[in-house]
Protein backbone atom coordinates (compact mmCIF):
# COMPACT_ATOMS: atom_id res chain seq x y z
CA UNK A 1 0.00 0.00 0.00
CA UNK A 2 1.21 3.28 -0.42
CA UNK A 3 2.66 5.03 2.42
CA UNK A 4 1.13 7.87 1.29
CA UNK A 5 -2.50 7.01 0.99
CA UNK A 6 -1.72 4.86 4.18
CA UNK A 7 -1.47 7.83 6.47
CA UNK A 8 -4.34 9.67 4.70
CA UNK A 9 -6.44 6.68 5.80
CA UNK A 10 -4.97 6.66 9.71
CA UNK A 11 -5.25 10.07 10.09
CA UNK A 12 -8.92 10.12 8.32
CA UNK A 13 -10.33 7.09 10.64
CA UNK A 14 -8.03 7.09 14.10
CA UNK A 15 -7.44 10.94 13.77
CA UNK A 16 -11.48 10.82 14.96
CA UNK A 17 -11.13 8.76 18.36
CA UNK A 18 -10.27 10.17 21.71
CA UNK A 19 -6.90 9.71 23.15
CA UNK A 20 -5.79 7.77 26.08
CA UNK A 21 -4.26 10.79 28.66
CA UNK A 22 -1.39 8.72 29.43
CA UNK A 23 -0.16 7.75 25.83
CA UNK A 24 3.32 8.98 25.44
CA UNK A 25 3.14 8.89 21.28
CA UNK A 26 1.27 10.77 19.20
CA UNK A 27 -0.55 9.93 15.75
CA UNK A 28 2.09 8.31 13.20
CA UNK A 29 4.87 9.54 15.93
CA UNK A 30 6.14 5.80 16.10
CA UNK A 31 5.85 2.16 15.22
CA UNK A 32 4.27 0.86 18.42
CA UNK A 33 2.01 2.72 20.99
CA UNK A 34 3.88 3.98 24.13
CA UNK A 35 2.34 4.22 27.19
CA UNK A 36 3.58 5.99 30.16
CA UNK A 37 3.40 3.49 33.01
CA UNK A 38 4.98 5.23 35.96
CA UNK A 39 3.30 4.90 39.12
CA UNK A 40 0.69 2.24 37.54
CA UNK A 41 0.22 -0.39 40.46
CA UNK A 42 -1.11 -3.87 39.03
CA UNK A 43 -1.02 -7.61 39.40
CA UNK A 44 -1.92 -8.39 36.38
CA UNK A 45 -1.61 -7.30 32.52
CA UNK A 46 -4.81 -8.76 30.74
CA UNK A 47 -5.19 -8.98 26.70
CA UNK A 48 -8.10 -10.37 24.48
CA UNK A 49 -7.96 -9.99 20.88
CA UNK A 50 -11.18 -10.71 19.08
CA UNK A 51 -13.02 -10.23 15.19
CA UNK A 52 -15.92 -10.14 13.89
CA UNK A 53 -15.30 -10.80 10.22
CA UNK A 54 -17.54 -13.85 9.98
CA UNK A 55 -20.48 -11.63 11.28
CA UNK A 56 -19.56 -8.89 8.43
CA UNK A 57 -19.44 -11.58 5.88
CA UNK A 58 -22.17 -13.55 6.79
CA UNK A 59 -24.07 -10.19 6.75
CA UNK A 60 -25.35 -10.57 10.46
CA UNK A 61 -24.29 -7.30 10.92
CA UNK A 62 -24.45 -4.48 8.20
CA UNK A 63 -25.47 -1.50 9.91
CA UNK A 64 -21.83 0.41 10.14
CA UNK A 65 -22.47 1.36 13.32
CA UNK A 66 -23.81 -1.56 14.84
CA UNK A 67 -20.17 -2.68 13.48
CA UNK A 68 -17.97 -0.67 15.06
CA UNK A 69 -19.62 -0.72 18.54
CA UNK A 70 -19.77 -4.87 17.84
CA UNK A 71 -16.13 -4.76 17.17
CA UNK A 72 -15.24 -2.78 20.78
CA UNK A 73 -17.82 -4.58 22.55
CA UNK A 74 -17.32 -8.05 21.90
CA UNK A 75 -13.28 -7.61 22.94
CA UNK A 76 -14.32 -6.15 25.57
CA UNK A 77 -17.14 -8.33 26.88
CA UNK A 78 -14.09 -11.10 27.31
CA UNK A 79 -12.37 -8.36 29.48
CA UNK A 80 -15.28 -8.00 32.01
CA UNK A 81 -16.02 -11.87 31.86
CA UNK A 82 -12.27 -12.07 33.53
CA UNK A 83 -13.12 -9.13 36.20
CA UNK A 84 -10.13 -7.21 34.40
CA UNK A 85 -10.36 -3.03 33.85
CA UNK A 86 -9.98 -1.95 30.24
CA UNK A 87 -7.21 0.28 29.63
CA UNK A 88 -7.04 0.72 25.64
CA UNK A 89 -8.19 -0.91 22.01
CA UNK A 90 -6.24 -1.61 19.52
CA UNK A 91 -8.19 -1.81 16.20
CA UNK A 92 -7.32 -3.41 13.06
CA UNK A 93 -9.13 -1.92 10.39
CA UNK A 94 -9.02 -3.41 6.79
CA UNK A 95 -11.62 -1.53 4.23
CA UNK A 96 -12.53 -1.68 0.33
CA UNK A 97 -11.52 1.13 -1.87
CA UNK A 98 -12.87 3.15 -2.62
CA UNK A 99 -14.79 3.29 0.46
CA UNK A 100 -18.49 5.56 1.07
CA UNK A 101 -17.54 8.63 3.47
CA UNK A 102 -21.31 8.08 5.32
CA UNK A 103 -20.47 4.90 5.81
CA UNK A 104 -16.85 5.37 7.28
CA UNK A 105 -18.74 7.89 9.62
CA UNK A 106 -21.57 6.08 11.32
CA UNK A 107 -18.73 2.75 11.58
CA UNK A 108 -16.65 5.77 13.91
CA UNK A 109 -19.35 6.69 15.88
CA UNK A 110 -19.84 3.21 16.61
CA UNK A 111 -16.49 2.62 18.16
CA UNK A 112 -16.67 6.15 19.69
CA UNK A 113 -20.06 5.22 21.57
CA UNK A 114 -19.08 2.17 22.64
CA UNK A 115 -15.62 3.57 23.89
CA UNK A 116 -17.27 6.22 25.60
CA UNK A 117 -19.64 3.60 27.54
CA UNK A 118 -16.79 1.18 28.61
CA UNK A 119 -14.28 4.37 29.25
CA UNK A 120 -11.82 2.84 26.97
CA UNK A 121 -9.64 4.80 23.97
CA UNK A 122 -7.94 3.35 20.31
CA UNK A 123 -4.65 3.93 21.46
CA UNK A 124 -3.40 2.81 18.05
CA UNK A 125 -3.64 -0.80 15.36
CA UNK A 126 -3.30 -1.05 12.23
CA UNK A 127 -5.31 0.69 8.84
CA UNK A 128 -5.09 -0.66 5.43
CA UNK A 129 -7.14 -1.32 2.10
CA UNK A 130 -8.27 -4.73 1.21
CA UNK A 131 -11.00 -6.71 -0.91
CA UNK A 132 -13.14 -7.29 1.87
CA UNK A 133 -14.47 -5.57 5.43
CA UNK A 134 -12.35 -7.08 7.91
CA UNK A 135 -12.30 -5.77 11.66
CA UNK A 136 -10.71 -7.00 14.69
CA UNK A 137 -9.45 -5.35 18.37
CA UNK A 138 -7.46 -6.03 20.74
CA UNK A 139 -7.99 -4.84 24.38
CA UNK A 140 -5.44 -4.03 27.34
CA UNK A 141 -6.40 -4.72 30.64
CA UNK A 142 -5.47 -4.57 34.44
CA UNK A 143 -6.49 -6.29 37.43
CA UNK A 144 -5.70 -4.84 40.81
CA UNK A 145 -5.66 -6.07 44.78
CA UNK A 146 -8.13 -8.85 43.56
CA UNK A 147 -8.03 -12.30 41.40
CA UNK A 148 -9.53 -13.30 37.88
CA UNK A 149 -11.88 -15.36 37.50
CA UNK A 150 -11.62 -18.58 35.04
CA UNK A 151 -13.83 -20.18 33.90
CA UNK A 152 -12.86 -23.41 35.49
CA UNK A 153 -13.65 -24.62 39.00
CA UNK A 154 -17.59 -25.22 38.54
CA UNK A 155 -18.90 -28.38 40.57
CA UNK A 156 -21.89 -30.03 40.42
CA UNK A 157 -24.77 -28.82 42.51
CA UNK A 158 -23.49 -24.85 41.64
CA UNK A 159 -25.89 -22.48 41.13
CA UNK A 160 -25.90 -21.06 37.11
CA UNK A 161 -26.39 -17.59 37.10
CA UNK A 162 -26.85 -14.84 33.86
CA UNK A 163 -26.77 -11.30 33.79
CA UNK A 164 -29.32 -10.89 31.63
CA UNK A 165 -32.07 -12.62 29.54
CA UNK A 166 -30.25 -14.98 27.24
CA UNK A 167 -31.40 -15.42 23.50
CA UNK A 168 -31.40 -12.11 22.07
CA UNK A 169 -28.69 -12.89 19.75
CA UNK A 170 -30.38 -15.39 18.23
CA UNK A 171 -33.89 -14.20 18.06
CA UNK A 172 -31.48 -11.08 16.09
CA UNK A 173 -29.92 -13.56 13.88
CA UNK A 174 -33.11 -15.31 13.48
CA UNK A 175 -34.65 -12.23 12.18
CA UNK A 176 -31.70 -11.06 9.59
CA UNK A 177 -31.72 -14.78 7.95
CA UNK A 178 -35.12 -16.30 8.12
CA UNK A 179 -37.98 -13.30 9.32
CA UNK A 180 -37.33 -9.96 8.48
CA UNK A 181 -40.34 -8.94 9.76
CA UNK A 182 -39.77 -9.84 13.41
CA UNK A 183 -38.17 -6.27 14.70
CA UNK A 184 -35.20 -7.29 17.37
CA UNK A 185 -33.44 -4.27 18.92
CA UNK A 186 -29.94 -5.20 19.41
CA UNK A 187 -26.98 -3.18 21.34
CA UNK A 188 -25.91 -5.65 23.35
CA UNK A 189 -23.49 -3.97 26.20
CA UNK A 190 -20.09 -5.62 27.97
CA UNK A 191 -21.12 -6.31 31.49
CA UNK A 192 -18.18 -4.38 33.03
CA UNK A 193 -20.24 -3.30 35.90
CA UNK A 194 -21.62 -6.90 36.46
CA UNK A 195 -18.48 -8.37 36.30
CA UNK A 196 -17.47 -6.59 39.77
CA UNK A 197 -20.22 -7.65 41.30
CA UNK A 198 -20.11 -11.00 39.83
CA UNK A 199 -16.41 -11.72 41.14
CA UNK A 200 -17.29 -11.13 45.01
CA UNK A 201 -19.10 -14.38 44.30
CA UNK A 202 -18.40 -16.53 41.44
CA UNK A 203 -16.30 -19.13 41.19
CA UNK A 204 -16.06 -19.30 37.15
CA UNK A 205 -17.68 -17.12 34.61
CA UNK A 206 -18.05 -17.25 30.96
CA UNK A 207 -18.95 -14.58 28.18
CA UNK A 208 -21.67 -16.42 26.50
CA UNK A 209 -20.75 -14.65 23.28
CA UNK A 210 -21.66 -17.52 21.06
CA UNK A 211 -25.20 -16.55 21.69
CA UNK A 212 -24.13 -13.45 21.02
CA UNK A 213 -25.96 -11.47 23.95
CA UNK A 214 -22.85 -11.09 25.80
CA UNK A 215 -23.91 -11.96 29.12
CA UNK A 216 -21.97 -14.07 32.04
CA UNK A 217 -23.05 -17.61 33.45
CA UNK A 218 -21.65 -18.06 37.19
Amino acid sequence: METGIENDLIIEIAGKFQRLPYQVNLLSESDAEILDWKNKKTDYLVLKTDGIFEEISQKLYEDPWLIGWMAITVTISDIAAVAADPIGILLSLQIPRPYDAGWLQAFQKGINDACSTYGVYVIGGDTNFTASLSVSSTAVATITDTKPLFRKKMLPGDLLYSTATLGIGNAFAYSRYFDPSIQITYRPIARLTESKLVQQYATACIDTSDDSSLQYQF
